[in-house]
């Protein structure tokens, strides 16, 4: 007696579920075509607002990308360089969302290099610190995605360090982001 109870009121949760997605699809304009009850009952749900989902620069134009790739030289017995790399033009707002950094140079393994992304946001000045990248025999790279905002006017700039001088230091950044237009 317990199994034939169970088995009705699955039967009638699967009814409700189906009774359910059909008001749901009908309600929403869609249509619902049953076939003929067969052994297996084929059902098809078509909804006219399956739409693929927008970009985010397709929401919002005033998005414009922005990417840009930078060399910057440590030389021998130097232990820093800085670069202008990007001038924020006037009436937007650059927001940078990653920088990476890619090493290489005859640095001594014991050395690391730290790179800075430095702008100027609401009138104060800030720095974005990107992971150290230590000198371990190879080409090592890093990455950091952080939102990093510079004003109209703004010169952002690169500032790489190592803990050392001796050896040539070679750095390439890539920086990308978008600009937004301001009111």
């Amino acid at each position: 007696m317990s199994a034939l109870i169970d088995r009705v009121i699955k039967a009638a949760g699967t009814l409700a579920l189906v009774v359910i997605a059909v008001a749901l699809v009908a309600g929403r304009g869609g249509s619902v075509t049953m076939a003929p009850e067969t052994a297996a009952t084929a059902v098809t749900v078509t909804n006219p607002f399956s739409k693929p989902l927008p970009t985010r620069s397709a929401d919002n134009p005033a998005f414009q990308p922005v990417q840009f790739r930078v060399f910057i030289e440590i030389p021998d017995t130097i232990a820093s360089a800085a670069k202008s790399v990007y001038t924020v033009p006037t009436g937007q707002r650059l927001v940078i969302q990653t920088v990476s950094a890619y090493r290489t140079g005859t640095v001594a393994a014991n050395q690391s290099v730290q790179l800075f992304v430095d702008g100027s946001f609401g009138g104060a000045y800030g720095s974005l610190a990107l992971p150290s990248i230590p000198a371990i025999g190879m080409d090592p790279g890093t990455t950091l995605v952080a939102p990093f905002y510079a004003d109209p006017g703004t010169a952002v700039e690169l500032y790489d360090y190592r803990t050392g001088s001796s050896g040539d230091e070679f750095d390439y950044v890539t920086v990308t982001g978008y600009l937004v237009n301001l009111p």
